[in-house]
């Protein structure tokens, strides 16, 4: 697995800048104070230029260059741990920084610079309490929480693009009010860089990414209920096919665009077959939509492919979970597991691993570890090669 260190280093790249960025940033901040500053309303402007940071770090990390992206951080998945983690901590980082800087006298001071600041700052706080408002079950029974709660994933997409414009409001009220901006030169061009910096990556994502961004057109071909909430789809291609390898996902939309947006799913076929196929769980309100109309012959979207599951970036021992009969999987959560299982493998490290019968599952495991595995006696035993 020596040739593949590269790959898990360069995944390292992405949160490295993060913090490095950060760091710097506050190291600049504590370098560059400009004389007669109170250090209490200094730290406060100093948490608010971070938050700012963490913002447009936030719209970065969303601003759809999935290529550029995905290797620096390992996986799509962890780009959006990343964009939600500075997100959160963004909006936090405000609470000090109200608090800090409203009580010295600030000549600066003026109606429009303090309304764009109250209006960015719960803009972004009423946009993350809705991206989190699923998991506060405790306090679902407040009546905006709760309508925040069962709102659909479109609603909330549709707000969360508002977030640039309130990180663009956030930069014009600190290029306005705050003193210590107006009094050094460095910290003024750092705070319209970072600021800048998010609002490109934005107006990128809003006005360009879906033109360069290249999308392929499907038919549904299939759709197969496979239990009581699990529909496994059949997409046959209708012009140029999608390329891809095993254990990445797509997004996916149905029909016009009001019938079904687009929404992640994992693919669930060999990257040799001609049909594309994904196992659909019903567990929203769109997927149990799809679940119970969706019929053979509706055109379908496919962009992608994402995702960077990789069994060749794991350890020697390794336990997959997957169904035995990978043409009718049980779950939609197996897919990754299955597609590996039905690819041919022809790698160094893959030939090392051979696939044991165990509990109704297959478990690849190393050679050297087979004779040791917890599996019962019953189906045939991996003979190594």
């Amino acid at each position: 697995m020596a040739a593949d260190r590269p790959r898990r280093a360069a995944s390292l790249i992405g949160p490295a800048a993060v913090v490095v960025l950060v760091a710097a940033y506050a190291a600049l901040w504590l370098i560059a104070r400009p004389a007669g500053q109170p250090t209490g309303r200094y730290l406060g402007e100093m948490a608010g230029m971070l938050a700012l940071l963490l913002l447009s770090l936030a719209l970065v990390t969303s601003s759809g260059l999935t290529r550029v992206l995905e290797p620096a951080f390992g996986g799509f998945d962890r780009v959006m741990v990343w964009h939600r983690g500075v997100a959160v901590a963004g909006i936090l980082l405000v609470i000090p920084h109200w608090i800090l800087v409203s009580g010295p006298v600030n000549p600066y001071r003026s109606d429009i610079g303090d309304a764009l600041g109250v209006i960015a700052a719960l803009g972004l706080a009423v946009l993350v309490l809705w991206a989190f408002a699923p998991r506060l079950r405790r306090v679902q029974k407040i009546r905006l929480i709760a309508r925040m709660a069962s709102s659909t994933y479109e609603r909330w997409r549709i707000g969360h693009r508002f977030t640039g414009l309130f990180v663009a409001l956030a930069t014009v009220h600190a290029a306005l009010v705050d003193p210590v901006l107006h009094q050094s030169t460095p910290l003024l061009a750092a705070e319209l860089l970072t600021g800048g910096a998010g609002i490109a990556a934005y107006l990128y994502r809003e006005l360009l990414a879906q033109r360069l961004t290249p999308v392929y057109h499907y038919t549904v071909q299939q759709a197969r209920h496979l239990n009581q909430n699990t529909i496994e789809v059949g997409l046959k291609p209708t012009g140029k096919q999608l390329r891809f390898f095993a254990g990445q996902f797509i997004f996916l939309a149905l029909g016009a665009p009001e019938q079904f947006g687009y929404h992640p799913f994992t693919v669930a076929s060999a990257p040799a077959d001609e049909e594309l196929r994904l196992s659909v769980k019903a567990s929203g309100d769109d997927t149990r939509r799809l679940y119970a109309d969706l019929r053979p012959g509706i055109d379908a979207r496919v962009v992608g492919p994402f995702g960077m599951f990789d069994y060749r970036l794991g350890g020697p021992q390794q336990i997959w979970i997957a169904p035995v009969s990978a043409s009718h999987p049980s779950s939609a959560g197996s897919a990754p597991s299955t597609v590996r299982l039905t690819t041919r493998w022809t790698s160094t490290t893959a030939r090392r691993m051979k696939p044991v019968p165990c509990l109704s599952m297959r478990l690849p495991l190393p050679r050297r570890d087979t004779r040791r595995s917890h599996c019962t006696s019953s189906g045939p035993t991996a003979t190594p090669r």
